[in-house]
């Protein structure tokens, strides 16, 4: 019972690091959805250092991962957080690209950029549902009555 009890902490206490600074990551990665989208509508892009925010965050949380597996049970949570990280930063250096591109190749780069940040938002949400099943990481699994 004090094992369960423990790996259950060390569960909370890695699911609320995760967080902590996956949200750094969400933060830098909505900024450059809302530039992207002004990018659409044919606006200035944001400056360089928006996309940058982005990598360097995500630079961060790979540091942090390399540092601090999941505990047990926590695995899935730590692919789905790795796969958030990669496809946001892949969709920053994306989003580089589309100042410079030709005609030809904008809207098949532009696409590009918005399925990774669409992606990217699909893997946060699985991070987050895992962590929701898991039990010491936030909402407690309930058992059918």
């Amino acid at each position: 019972m004090r094992a369960a009890l423990g790996q259950g902490a060390a569960r909370g206490r890695w699911a609320a690091a995760a967080q902590e600074r996956l949200a750094a990551v969400i933060e830098a990665a909505g900024a450059l959805r809302k530039g992207f989208e002004a990018a659409l509508g044919g606006q200035a892009g944001p400056p360089g250092e928006v996309p940058d925010a982005v990598v360097a965050s995500c630079a961060e949380l790979t540091r942090w991962l390399a540092a601090s597996k999941a505990p047990s049970g926590l695995g899935r949570a730590e692919g789905e957080l790795r796969a958030a990280v990669g496809t946001y930063r892949n969709a920053a250096y994306a989003f580089r690209t589309l100042t410079d591109a030709a005609d030809d190749v904008w809207g098949a780069r532009a696409a590009a950029c918005a399925t990774m940040l669409d992606q990217g938002d699909h893997h946060v949400e699985s991070f987050r549902a895992v962590l929701a099943r898991t039990r010491g990481c936030g909402r407690p699994r309930t058992r059918p009555a």
